[in-house]
């Protein structure tokens, strides 16, 4: 709901209220069924299964050049093979009940929160000038944030753990922006605002998921990150182009990571094994510091088909700086025993001492080059972005930080009118069949490479 007043007495602008409500809820019911064992010959039944092998439930995928690389590749399983193996030797398979309690009830959850926030907002015209300001009040009522967690001993089960956490978060959220008209073409911008971001459900969500020897569990007690912002802007604007400059600073209490690395679950007496732990917790600020560079040209200077060519462009340098306890050496985890549902994995930190790092997820270099064709009816994009490698997930120390590599990727999109009501497209993704790669602390140390190859689709819009 939005409420505006236009100023009178002779004054340029305007005087805005509005409110809004939003209320959510999300579940997740997780049915799982696991097997420890398959035994080709049971007690209960006199004839014998199959064996359970790769030559049984393989398909027929084979490459004899994979990457490029000369290497082959060969005997895979089948998922519909597996599938059908299970479907037919459904006797033989030992149903391990702990852990399917584990795996059906550890991922579930229910959580429920209501947002509500209203506004207030000045514009106003002063010359050549305009002033934008306000406030906004936002409240995040988490009414129920409920996770659940099996408990067993050994090979006992004991029951279900139900975690339920419920809280209330309050932003006050100001903000004033300049735009100062030099002439109709030449703008200077500036604004100081502040800002919030909520974390993802997965991240507050009181859940644990255990696949072999990796735990990853949700934290419901994570800090909502808050900014400070100030940002300045110079842009000018030709007949059908654009040229602008700008600078920022973000100041960010709270900031979320992904911590990863090894401790011990429940009594150590018991003979429990390391296990590798991921949680997302907060760091304490960070620092942001960039400048960003942006260009669109049509090339109406041509004559003819050439004139509706056009070049876009942005590119963005970020330099940052973030702050964390500082974390205890890798082997320190041998003494650590924790409760992974309801500990903040401080005891992985020190209390007396900052590291600094760089913010995770933050590109340094981010750059994006795009050839266009804009006619009446046709419009085509070729557009080649790069990324440079960013911390990713944090380890038990420096040579342990998993980093997002550098990419460099093509892609291709294009729609063409036939009619007003009818829009022929086409979007071809990762046309140079860029990898997913992330290594550990140096780019020498390869943690992990993937190549999904381009992906294509066609279709049609029509409206009526």
């Amino acid at each position: 709901m939005t409420i505006a007043y236009d100023l009178s007495n002779g004054q340029d602008g305007y005087l805005k209220f509005g409110a809004k409500a939003r209320i959510r809820d999300k579940t997740n019911d997780v049915r799982s069924q696991t097997f420890g064992a398959y035994r080709e010959q049971s007690t209960l039944y006199p004839s014998l299964g199959a064996p359970l092998n790769l030559a049984t439930i393989r398909d027929d995928f084979y490459e004899d050049n994979l990457l490029n690389k000369g290497y082959e590749l060969t005997f895979i399983p089948s998922a519909q093979g597996l599938r059908d193996f299970y479907e037919f030797y459904p006797q033989y398979f030992i149903f391990d009940r702990n852990e399917s309690r584990k795996n059906s009830y550890n991922a579930d959850y229910k959580f429920s929160e209501n947002i509500y926030a209203a506004y207030a907002m000045l514009r106003h015209n002063i010359g050549k000038l305009m002033i934008l300001g306000g406030v906004r009040f936002e409240r995040t009522d988490i009414i129920n944030n409920q996770g659940f967690g099996v408990i067993v001993s050994g090979s006992r089960f004991i029951g279900i753990d139900t975690i339920v956490s419920a809280r209330t978060k309050d932003f006050l959220l100001p903000q004033v922006q300049l735009r100062y008209a030099i002439n109709p073409n030449l703008n200077i911008r500036g604004a100081l605002t502040y800002t919030y971001s909520r974390p993802n459900y997965e991240d507050v969500i009181p859940s644990r998921e255990q696949d072999r020897e990796e735990v990853s569990i949700g934290n419901p007690e994570l800090e909502y990150p808050s900014s400070l912002n100030v940002d300045f802007l110079i842009e000018r604007y030709f007949k059908t182009s654009l040229l602008s400059g700008g600078l920022f600073y973000k100041r960010i209490e709270d900031f979320v990571f992904s911590f990863k690395r090894f401790g011990r679950e429940g009594d150590p007496n018991s003979g429990t094994p390391l296990v590798e732990i991921t949680k997302p917790i907060n760091g304490n600020r960070s620092f942001v510091y960039g400048a960003e560079l942006q260009a669109q040209f049509k090339f109406d200077f041509l004559s003819g088909f050439f004139s509706d060519f056009g070049v876009f462009t942005n590119y963005t340098y970020t330099y940052s700086e973030a702050f964390i306890n500082q974390r205890f050496p890798a082997n320190y985890a041998d003494a650590v025993t924790i409760d992974l549902l309801n500990d903040d994995l401080g005891v992985f930190f020190a209390t007396d001492g900052e590291e600094k790092i760089t913010l995770p997820g933050q590109a340094q270099h981010t750059a994006n080059v795009a050839l266009f064709y804009d006619a009446k009816k046709l419009f085509t994009r070729l557009s080649v972005n790069y990324q440079d490698a960013f911390l990713y997930r944090l380890g038990a120390d420096a040579d342990l930080d998993e980093y997002y590599d550098e990419a460099l990727r093509l892609d291709l999109t294009a729609n063409y009118q036939i009619t007003p009501n009818i829009n022929i497209f086409t979007d071809w993704i990762n046309i140079n069949n860029a990898p997913l790669r992330f290594y550990l602390g140096e780019p020498s140390r390869i943690k992990q490479q993937e190549f999904y190859s381009w992906w294509n689709r066609i279709g049609v819009r029509m409206k009526f």
